[in-house]
Formats: C-alpha cells, structure tokens, sequence
C-alpha cells in the first residue's frame, strides 16, 4: 500500500499522534522513509502507538535513535552498493527477496563452522578449558540467578549521561513486516555485522520462533521486542548460542559467557545487539 505524506499524517492524527513533526527522512530505490520527531522519554510509548495502526498505515515504525544517527542511515543507504560485488544483493526488493530464500539454521552452521577456523588461526584449540562451548568456542559459564532479564531500551537515551535525548528519530517504514525493515535501511555488511539479507532473515527465523519484532536501529545497535521469550534454560541456551554466532560482541565485551546471555534471555522481553 502506498500513501502520500499527507495521508499518512491524517491517519496519524485520526489516531490521537501528534504528527506536526512528519518528514520525508530518505528515499531509497523508490519507497518513501517517513519519520517523526519526539521526546527520547516518549519514544517507546509513541512506537507501540504506531505499531499498533501498522496494518492501517502500512508502515512500521522503527527507532533511529537521535538525528546524528539518523543522518547516519541516510548516509549509509545512499553509499551502500558502492563496493559490493555484482552478485550481492543491493535493491530493497533483491534484499528481501535473498533474505527469503537463506536459511537460517544454514546460515548459523556455517558461520560458526567459519568463525571456529578464524579463531583456530590464532588460539590453541587443545588447550582450551572445558567450559567452552563447542559449536562457537565461547565461554560457557556457571549459570548466574542474580542476573534478570533485560526489559529496557537503550536507543531511546544518551548512554553516557544515561538521561534521554531531547529528540529521537521514529522512521515510519513502507512495509507491515517487521523482518523486512533491515532492507530498506540496508543495514550491515561492515566489519562483523551480518549483511543486509543475512538481517531479514534471521529477523524472520526468531520472529516466527520467538515473536521477536525490531523496534529500534542505530549504526551499530540494534534492538528487539519479544513476545514469546524462552521459558526455560536449556531453550535459553540454544538461543544464546545462536546470537553469539549473530552478534559475539554481545558476550565477548559484554556479559562475558553464554549462560550470562541465556539468563538475559530466560523470559525477556527485549534483546540487544551492538557490534564494535
């Protein structure tokens, strides 16, 4: 469904949504990016009011963090064919079709098959301890009750003076499919992040698993909702396991070891992803 601007802010306001603030953010091949301007205290309320009228509108709504990190998406779209190969996808349509057609449980083996023969060129395999983790040679940990699950945002706020930006940027993105929403900010494919189709898919592996749903986009972050969270450990774990192969960063310079994500993971509503 495609709907003018000014169609999309009378929706908006039949809705009780201020949308004084709506904007063309970027176009990219062809597809309006829209986004509102708000408060960061406000950013998650005003992003569950949107994805509730998605199916009306037609858009998903997507937190880019504040206009610096904004600017950075524009950037990044407009830039990102540049160097890619020929046989790499680079149009929305190509992304998402590609991302439809990997399959995830694929995809994970044989990055952790690759991730292993990298660390293999620079670590001593034998000598590891026996609480590593075979599949992706992380540390497996003792598990830890006093750590919860994760339940809050961190994209909506400055991390460093942990107080929330005074403006937050929600794009309004032309797709009702949470899982599409990488491809039209053709997000990855730098350092360790996994490419743009490599996103959708896995996006839609824990989505129809998980009830997991973006809600939020930086340059480097990205952040889930999830409605159907693991119930127990040993699910947990799998889980934890497969987002390592996604995202190492996550427990190599965050929480350490696999059973620290997995008790982050038992019954939580919100995962997080950040690549160095």
């Amino acid at each position: 469904m495609v709907i003018s601007q000014s169609v999309l802010k009378n929706l908006l306001t039949q809705h009780n949504i201020i949308a004084d603030t709506l904007e063309l953010l970027w176009q990219v091949d062809g597809e309006n990016i829209y986004g509102l301007t708000i408060n960061g205290n406000d950013a998650i309320q005003h992003w569950q009011q949107l994805r509730q009228i998605t199916d009306e509108t037609g858009h998903y709504p997507l937190l880019l963090g504040n206009e610096s990190e904004s600017q950075c998406h524009i950037e990044s779209v407009h830039s990102y064919s540049e160097y890619l190969p020929e046989e790499q996808p680079t149009t929305v349509q190509e992304i998402i079709q590609q991302g439809n057609q990997l399959n995830a449980n694929d995809w994970l083996n044989t990055t952790a098959h690759q991730q292993r023969q990298e660390r293999a060129n620079y670590i001593d395999i034998s000598i590891l301890e026996d609480d590593v983790d075979e599949l992706t040679l992380a540390e497996i940990g003792e598990w830890n009750d006093m750590i919860y699950p994760t339940n809050r945002y961190t994209i909506p706020s400055d991390i460093l003076i942990r107080l929330p930006h005074p403006n937050v940027i929600i794009a309004l993105v032309p797709t009702t499919f949470s899982w599409q929403v990488p491809a039209f900010l053709k997000f990855g494919n730098w350092n360790d992040c996994p490419a743009p189709e490599v996103q959708v898919c896995l996006m839609k592996y824990w989505q129809e698993k998980y009830g997991a749903e973006v809600v939020g986009i930086t340059h480097d972050v990205v952040e889930m909702v999830v409605h159907r969270p693991p119930q127990d450990r040993q699910t947990a774990f799998q889980l934890a396991q497969e987002q390592y192969i996604y995202c190492y960063d996550i427990v190599d310079q965050g929480v350490q070891t696999l059973n620290n994500l997995a008790a982050n993971l038992l019954d939580g509503k919100v995962w997080y992803f950040w690549w160095d």
